[in-house]
């Protein structure tokens, strides 16, 4: 049962990151209503340091802290799509009211 709690905890995380990914995809749209571009800032910032991550993880030599660097490139991959995925989305739904 503790190894299941271990596995929340990195679940939580996800979650923070995820939607503060999102609050701030939202908030960068309704700022920069003009610029349609800024609001995937935040989504690909993210995706950026996941791929880093991806390179880093070949050139080290710790197996510990490839572990941590793999929860860091899965936190950061999967929350840049969802704010790539949220700013999509936004602009759909925006496009037919303006």
């Amino acid at each position: 049962m503790n190894e299941f709690i271990v596995h929340l905890e990195f679940a939580k995380i996800l979650g923070i990151f995820i939607f503060s990914t999102i609050m701030i995809t939202s908030v960068m749209y309704f700022i920069f209503k003009k610029n349609r571009f800024i609001k995937y800032i935040p989504g690909f910032i993210l995706m950026i340091i996941g791929v880093y991550n991806l390179f880093y993880i070949g050139n080290d030599s710790s197996n510990l802290d490839r572990v941590n660097r793999l929860l860091i490139i899965m936190v950061t991959m999967v929350s840049g799509f969802i704010g790539l995925s949220t700013g999509l989305i936004i602009g759909i739904f925006k496009k037919g009211k303006e």
